[in-house]
């Protein structure tokens, strides 16, 4: 992940009250010694940002993150937090969301002291929705959360209300950002993103005995199976669906939707072929491979998904690149300065996190479904 582009996505919406409760992150997470208070991190200018401070980012990424963690450690037997990223050999989760909770500490105090400058002000609900937000997150925290961050709910409502100033700011300035998206959706070629929507109806020549061994299908279940398919097929001719005309009692035949290019090895060469030669809403008759029998109806020929999704990112990384910019101007002003001795001694993971609590935590839906 791009920690610049990740701040800017998610730096409005990761803040604004998850629940707090969750599970060990990693046996190795530690921090150094008490009165985190007298231990500067970041100096914007003549402002001192503390480990206290700092905590309430960590807290937020850990409560964050505890539930992949969770997932991980109980599916594969390691921690989220060391899953190395794909960007550079050796780099973790954890050295990724340490470098975004360094970053955001930055940003919102060089926004904050820019909003200060420009004359900007909270209003009455501004303050009182920041003692809101501290006074909920300071309920849920623990006691072991509150001993180990030395937060307080006085300290959480500063924090808020610097976000709250801060936002203010950042919303005018993404407003102005001037952002040439025409070009960057004319960077996107469509030929390197054709793509083709298909169904496929498939037939496994093998199955999984009792004793969870694969062997082959009977030669006369597959035979029937096979007439069966052809028999779905003819009901293909009247413009309807694989999914519509395979019943839901059908036990070896299933049917997948699928995307694919040319050349991505999803279907293999024969299959692929085969596919693409269709016009859409045309199917194949039965096709026999090496591991079983297949059908494929062509639904789109032209789809735009992955080029779709290509145009959103370079738009996305158009957007950004002009953030970095408007944020590195106003930047210029500040001087500042990281501890980075101190904040190198601090390994996030389970900081704030409460091991007993690991039983209660359950894996995002997304993650889960992976």
């Amino acid at each position: 992940m791009k920690t610049m582009k990740r701040l800017i996505m998610a730096m409005f919406l990761l803040l604004l009250l998850p629940g707090l409760a969750g599970c060990s992150g990693s046996e190795d997470a530690s921090l150094p010694g008490g009165g985190l208070k007298s231990q500067t991190i970041i100096t914007v200018n003549d402002t001192k940002i503390a480990m206290d401070t700092m905590m309430y980012y960590i807290m937020e990424q850990e409560s964050e993150y505890s539930y992949y963690d969770v997932y991980y450690k109980a599916t594969y037997g390691t921690s989220y937090w060391d899953l190395e990223v794909e960007e550079e050999e050796g780099r973790t989760v954890r050295d990724e969301i340490k470098d975004y909770i360094l970053e955001i500490a930055q940003l919102y105090e060089v926004f904050y002291q820019e909003a200060q400058k420009r004359g900007y002000e909270l209003t009455e609900e501004d303050e009182e929705e920041a003692k809101s937000n501290a006074s909920s997150i300071w309920e849920k925290m623990s006691d072991r959360q509150k001993e180990t961050t030395e937060l307080t709910e006085e300290l959480l409502v500063e924090i808020f209300k610097k976000i709250s100033l801060a936002t203010k700011l950042y919303d005018d300035v993404d407003a102005k950002l001037v952002v040439d998206e025409e070009a960057a959706r004319n960077s996107v070629n469509p030929e390197d993103y054709k793509e083709y929507s298909i169904e496929i109806m498939s037939l496994d020549n093998i199955e999984e005995d009792d004793e969870g061994y694969w062997v082959d299908v009977p030669k006369k279940e597959l035979k029937k199976a096979v007439k069966r398919m052809e028999q779905y097929g003819k009901k293909l001719k009247k413009g309807k669906t694989m999914e519509e005309v395979v019943p839901e009692s059908e036990k070896r035949i299933t049917v997948e939707s699928l995307l694919f290019m040319e050349g991505d090895k999803q279907l293999g060469e024969v299959l692929e072929k085969a596919a693409v030669a269709l016009k859409n809403d045309e199917h194949t008759g039965v096709i026999e491979t090496d591991d079983g029998y297949f059908m494929i109806r062509m639904d789109n020929n032209e789809s735009t998904e992955s080029y779709d999704t290509a145009v959103q990112t370079a738009v996305e990384d158009a957007q950004t690149a002009a953030f970095e910019a408007a944020y590195n101007e106003i930047k210029k002003a500040y001087q500042v300065e990281i501890n980075q001795d101190r904040w190198d001694q601090v390994v996030i993971g389970n900081l704030t996190i409460d091991a007993e609590e690991e039983e209660s935590v359950e894996a995002p839906a997304e993650v889960s479904e992976e």
